[in-house]
């Protein structure tokens, strides 16, 4: 057989000579490259791979439409989530080199082609000078402004681009001091851009910043100590010195001026210098902390007269509430919403019910759940806990539990919001934990670890991640089918889950006066039914809704209308199942006493899930002369309760 062709033909002779196809040579620089690369040394290639990545990231950074991907008809040209406050506060700085809000900080963000304002913006009024400053944390606005000056928007993602290539270069240095190469890349790969954190990067908020922040403080004082089973060596690079300490102390002290929570973090570093008797380092780490700290806060203080930005005069604006200075009759008191939380709002403790529910939701809830959006870190702790010979007395150790308590800590602090807000994809307020966890992978760690986080994260956050802008403007869409819907939906921060970002499915009267409200948690309705008093679920398939009430009900009733097919309709209250065939044009009531209900700390009230699925499905236009509805009609459901005998 002659080189570089295949034969399609089976005569030996090769009479076929029309079957044959003829592959061309590769050009020699190619063919050069191609064997340079086979015989390059692992550590060469692993760090070429991560190189190109990083590379890649900002190239994109460098190159992304921002403006174009927020303004393309989809978003109205409206920032999402938080991305108001942190966008105008950085241009603020980058131009002005101040925190106070003024018109011309408004006039740059029409002038940019936001159609929709800084909605979602923060503003305070400082007693003592009048002026309005942003009411957020500062720190990332700060070192995004430099890359804001010299790049516009596209600013943003260069600093996450830079810290993308930061966190490789010291997760792979980290890792292959007990794996080889190759698992240390594809390890560091898997954590870093394996989890919806990668969506992050792609928004103008902390999340990114402070994952970043995070990872590589952990790195700088616990790279001395290796991955866990890592055996003992001697003291050999510059990254083994006692400064990585203090360094790391600075970074964890930006990181928890960014996000309060993260002081829990700083503990594992004290206490691994207290343990080891290293007292002076102990205190100088805790002081360089607390120094930056106070420093920040002090910062702000200055500007808008309280050391808590979140507290005083604070309001929220939106493009419905219209913003101060967009004309001379809009100001800061004839505008906007009020949005104050004092320090006293937090801390609380749920009632245990819903605490316990918690701990069960931050795993393996639909719209949050660790298992779902955050699979390294799951996998990190399992592959942790199964080490044979794993040392108690061990930094990693520390890290684990203080991991653990501070996602506890966040559950129990932003009660009935630990999620991150409506406009959120999975739970944001977890990314400070996330990164810490992949210094819990040991040495020896096989690939098949990572093999099925990619796999869970195909099934999972493909979807999402591959498609980050859509995915952020409409946080709730991937959840509304399968493999979310198999898994719990958190009740407990009802009023924070990703849905509600849409008017039409929160809170929905079915009459008035209410005597509850309705949920719609998926996109298997056809939302309310403008005076029926109900709602359609959509034919062929299974609707998922809450009821909400402000008084515990004994009864819930649902009148079920059928249209022109008979139709096998099976409701589900909790445990109870009903099932139910309704002939052509008719109409049934299903009935279920009150035994599994969920109460909400807001009010309180009390919560009921329920679901209904149609088999029949029938379209109007096709069935009834002169109807002009194409939609896809199953059964028409209408509520109706009884409240609890408050004696009872």
């Amino acid at each position: 057989m002659q080189t570089g062709a295949v034969r399609g033909g089976t005569d030996p002779a090769g009479q076929h000579a029309a079957n044959v196809i003829r592959i061309p040579p590769l050009p020699h620089s190619a063919q050069r490259a191609l064997l340079y690369s086979l015989a390059m040394p692992a550590s060469r290639l692993s760090a070429l791979v991560l190189t190109l990545i990083a590379v890649a990231a900002l190239g994109l950074a460098l190159t992304l439409d921002v403006v174009g991907k927020k303004t393309d008809g989809a978003t109205t040209g409206v920032l999402w989530s938080d991305e108001a406050a942190y966008h105008i506060m950085a241009h603020s700085l980058a131009f002005d080199g101040d925190l106070r809000y003024e018109q011309r900080d408004l006039e740059r963000i029409y002038a940019a082609g936001y159609g929709g304002g800084p909605s979602g913006m923060f503003l305070v009024r400082n007693p003592d000078d009048g002026n309005l400053y942003y009411a957020k944390a500062w720190i990332y606005s700060a070192f995004a402004a430099p890359f804001v000056r010299l790049f516009g928007d596209n600013g943003f993602f260069v600093l996450h681009a830079l810290l993308l290539a930061a966190m490789l270069a010291a997760g792979f240095a980290y890792a292959r001091r007990g794996n080889t190469e190759g698992i240390a890349s594809l390890y560091t790969v898997t954590f870093v851009l394996g989890s919806v954190v990668t969506l992050y990067f792609f928004w103008m908020t902390p999340e990114w910043f402070n994952c970043a922040l995070m990872f590589l403080a952990t790195f700088l004082w616990l790279y001395k100590e290796g991955p866990p089973a890592t055996a003992a060596r001697e003291v050999t690079t510059w990254l083994d010195r006692g400064w990585t300490d203090y360094a790391a102390a600075a970074m964890y002290g930006i990181a928890i001026f960014s996000k309060p929570p993260n002081i829990v973090l700083l503990a594992p570093l004290l206490l691994w210098q207290l343990w080891n008797r290293r007292l002076v380092r102990a205190v100088g780490c805790a002081l360089v902390a607390s120094g930056i700290i106070v420093g920040m806060f002090g910062v702000t203080h200055a500007s808008i007269g309280d050391w808590n930005f979140q507290g005083g005069e604070r309001k929220q604006f939106n493009a419905v509430t219209s913003y101060p200075f967009l004309s001379e009759s809009q100001t800061f008191d004839s505008v906007g919403i009020d949005m104050i939380t004092n320090l006293e709002d937090f801390g609380a403790i749920p009632p245990t019910d819903t605490l316990l529910r918690d701990l069960v939701y931050i795993w393996i809830g639909r719209n949050g759940g660790m298992l779902l959006y955050m699979f390294p870190a799951v996998l990190a702790l399992l592959l942790f806990a199964a080490l044979p010979d794993r040392k108690l007395r061990s930094p990693h150790v520390l890290l684990a539990l203080f991991c653990l308590l501070e996602i506890i800590a966040i559950v129990v602090v932003v009660r009935g919001n630990w999620i991150g807000g409506g406009g959120t994809v999975g739970g944001r307020y977890f990314a400070s934990v996330y990164p810490v966890l992949f210094f819990l992978i040991p040495a020896g760690t096989r690939a098949l670890g990572a093999a099925v986080s990619w796999t869970v994260w195909g099934v999972f956050l493909a979807q999402v991640v591959l498609a980050p802008f859509s995915a952020s403007v409409r946080p709730s869409g991937h959840t509304k089918g399968m493999p979310y819907t198999a898994f719990p939906t958190e009740m407990s921060i009802l009023h924070n889950l990703p849905f509600n970002t849409n008017p039409s499915a929160r809170k929905v009267a079915l009459v008035e006066p209410a005597p509850f409200w309705v949920y719609f948690l998926d996109n298997s309705t056809y939302l309310r039914e403008g005076s029926l008093e109900g709602f359609w679920v959509k034919g062929g398939q299974e609707a998922e809704f809450i009821l909400r009430s402000e008084h515990p009900l004994a009864t819930i009733t649902l009148q079920l209308g059928n249209r022109t097919k008979r139709n096998t309709v099976v409701v589900r209250y909790g445990s109870q199942v009903q099932t139910v065939e309704i002939e052509a044009r008719q109409r049934t009531t299903v009935t279920f006493a009150t035994d599994e209900s969920h109460r909400y700390i807001d009010g309180p009230t009390w919560l009921y899930r329920l679901s209904v699925s149609s088999s029949a499905a029938t379209t109007p236009s096709f069935d009834t002369p002169g109807a002009n509805d194409l939609r896809n009609l199953g059964v028409l459901v209408r509520p109706t309760v009884i409240a609890a005998d408050p004696a009872s």
